[in-house]
């Protein structure tokens, strides 16, 4: 056995050590209490960022906590299991005030280690199986897991490379007796996707739906995503204190939330754009995409009863009315259309912007304090040092002790550097603002515009009298968030519709097992989370 795997053994056994002590703590998740999960993926050392450990510190302080002792220590866990990143120490990207990454002077994104006060475990396959499996034992009535940091379509982003689908997710929750009742949050990119399969395949025959249903809508678990499968998600609580997030503040306006609270607070209130979505509503999609493979359209459907729910012109043959309805629904795929590729310029373009931000900043420092610049370049090489030595050592005892001190130089040089940044620019203000507003290098734009075509085009764009190049950042989230505003609007009129259509279907005998699923999963979403 190799450094590597020995080292992997000895995490996952020291783990499975605390896990058990943990869960033997967990007499409140037996009997009629509720068992709080939280697993926070991280995805790497690159992308760990800093608001996703204040999601998890808003809904242990906003969710979990309430179940917990008046006199309990606000660094325990609060009889709750917590995944996160690759356990204590892990990497993390600190996210500013602003709402920007914090960069070094070459415009790299800085980390430092994790600042959550209470035990956790590293957020891996082997770990989240483990939680469950000790969980089996205790027999909980009641679960709420939340997942939270990164996804894609395959799932849940994990620590170790891999990815929780909804496979995985329900083959752990398979391993807890007695059919609890489990409650899924998943408020990471693409978390439809970790719902439901996306790429199942729905059935034709009615005796093959109903087995369809039963594999893929299990008893008494429901779940709500941020996003649809085939959205991004983006950040409640993109704060660098917890304590006044957006998270914190909904669950001090709704103590006692459920599933489809979130849902209708996301979908009216919410400045989020992607489009809310629970486990009924992909049940519902697939009931009409099941309606829709049928040779005879609605044919057990009265066409009066139809038009009248819908409010559709009787002349219209009940088949083809169903077939408009249900199948037909091109302008919300051109939404889903457009805000894919508006989604993809505003990613590639606000990663330019931030990149020749930093090089623009370096080069006002350079002009006005250049020993502030010329000082942080010089621990910079102390900390490019200690990164080699760190990779260099990966295996051996002093591994661990390097990498430690690589991130506490990192972090603290820089942010002197952004201090000293942040300083010159309030005392400077008016000039800060017109070296970026007149006296940018736009020769030496045009000179990058293959590493930087996004950024460039819009900037040459958009350059006039009134544009301001402080406020692009503004300007590219803008027409990214109308592309997502559109689809959820269709989205919610299609669903209106079909919310509707849904009580005639269940008046039918043949969708009976249909009905009576559809229903436990509604009860489940109504159900007080905490």
């Amino acid at each position: 056995m190799g450094n590597e795997q020995r080292r992997a053994a000895w995490v996952l056994a020291t783990f499975i050590g605390i896990c058990g002590a943990l869960v033997s703590s967990w007499g409140a998740g037996a009997g009629g209490a509720t068992q709080f999960i939280y697993v926070n993926g991280g995805y790497d050392e690159a992308t760990n960022y800093s608001v996703h450990e204040e999601d998890l510190l808003a809904f242990k302080g906003g969710l979990f906590r309430p179940k917990a002792s008046p006199n309990s220590s606000p660094s325990a866990s609060d009889g709750a299991i917590f995944l996160n990143a690759g356990g204590p120490g892990s990497a993390v990207v600190p996210i500013s005030r602003d709402g920007s990454f914090e960069r070094d002077q070459m415009g790299w994104i800085t980390t430092r280690p994790s600042r959550i006060p209470f035990a956790t475990g590293p957020a891996t396959q082997n770990h989240v199986t483990e939680v469950f499996r000790k969980l089996s034992k205790e027999n909980p009535r009641r679960v709420t897991a939340v997942y939270a940091d990164h996804g894609e379509p395959a799932g849940a982003a994990l620590w170790d490379g891999t990815r929780l689908g909804p496979k995985a997710i329900h083959q752990n929750y398979d391993r807890l007796p007695g059919d609890p009742l489990i409650r899924s949050i998943h408020i990471h990119c693409f978390g439809g996707a970790a719902i439901v399969d996306p790429e199942r395949v729905v059935p034709s025959e009615i005796q093959k739906f109903d087995s369809f249903v039963a594999a893929n809508y299990p008893k008494n678990r429901c779940a709500f995503a941020l996003a649809s499968e085939d959205e991004r998600a983006q950040y409640v609580a993109w704060s660098s204190d917890w304590v006044g997030s957006a998270w914190t503040k909904f669950f001090k306006k709704h103590p006692q939330p459920s599933l489809a609270g979130l849902k209708s607070e996301f979908t009216t209130t919410s400045p989020l754009k992607p489009t809310p979505v629970l486990t009924s509503d992909y049940l519902a999609n697939d009931i009409f995409r099941f309606m829709c493979k049928r040779e005879k359209m609605g044919r057990r459907i009265r066409t009066s009863t139809v038009c009248g729910e819908l409010s559709l012109p009787v002349s219209i043959p009940s088949g083809e009315s169903l077939k408009r309805i249900l199948c037909e629904k091109d302008d919300l795929s051109a939404a889903i259309q457009e805000e894919s590729e508006n989604l993809e310029r505003f990613a590639r373009t606000s990663s330019q912007l931030q990149a020749i931000k930093r090089y623009w900043i370096n080069r006002y420092i350079e002009k006005k304090s250049p020993e502030v610049l010329a000082n942080y370049r010089k621990y910079s090489e102390k900390v490019d040092q200690l990164r080699a030595q760190a990779l260099i050592s990966k295996g051996k005892r002093s591994e661990d002790r390097l990498w430690k001190e690589y991130f506490e130089l990192r972090e603290r040089y820089s942010a002197r550097y952004d201090r000293a940044v942040a300083t010159l620019a309030r005392g400077n203000s008016r000039e800060f603002v017109d070296y970026f507003e007149k006296n940018c290098d736009r020769e030496w734009l045009r000179k990058n515009k293959e590493h930087y075509p996004e950024f460039v085009d819009y900037y040459f764009q958009k350059n006039n009298a009134r544009f301001k190049l402080w406020r692009l950042g503004d300007w590219l989230s803008k027409f990214f968030e109308e592309a997502q505003q559109k689809r959820r609007t269709l989205n919610l009129v299609h669903q209106k519709e079909r919310t509707k259509l849904l009580h005639v279907l269940f008046s039918d005998p043949e969708f009976a097992k249909t009905k009576k699923v559809y229903e436990n999963i509604q009860d489940c979403e109504n159900s007080v989370l905490n």
